[in-house]
């Protein structure tokens, strides 16, 4: 049903301000997109990773590529409010990663690595409270 883009390295920019507020970091979701997308050349290994949610509807992960926002002001604080925190998966499933640039994965598996940088929790710990 969908598929995930992940930032794997951390973009840079001299400006520090710029730095934090516009460039992605690793994890952080770059687009979602429907099952079987044609990715481009550069939608890869060494720069990206591809995370396929074959039961998850796109328009769900949609809402995990807003960018993290200051409550009061609305200020961007962050490119993205939400991040897979890829370094906790199963080592398995990095390993696949780093090796083949994708992996499968269900919801169940994905909220307990999906990352809420506003409530330092993850959508499983999240739905836990």
């Amino acid at each position: 049903m969908a598929e995930l883009l992940l930032k794997r390295t951390q973009a840079t920019n001299s400006d520090k301000i710029k730095q934090d507020r516009g460039c992605y970091g690793p994890g952080d979701i770059v687009v979602a997109m429907p099952d079987g997308h044609t990715w481009g050349k550069e939608e890869g290994l060494p720069k990206f990773w591809i995370i396929r949610c074959p039961e998850i509807p796109q328009e769900k992960l949609e809402y995990y590529i807003s960018p993290k926002n200051d409550p009061n002001t609305k200020e961007r604080l962050a490119r993205r409010q939400y991040q897979v925190l890829v370094d906790q998966l199963d080592p398995k499933l990095q390993e696949t990663l780093e090796l083949e640039g994708s992996i499968d994965i269900d919801w169940p598996t994905l909220q307990k690595f999906l990352y809420d940088k506003d409530v330092n929790a993850t959508e499983f710990q999240k739905a836990q409270k």
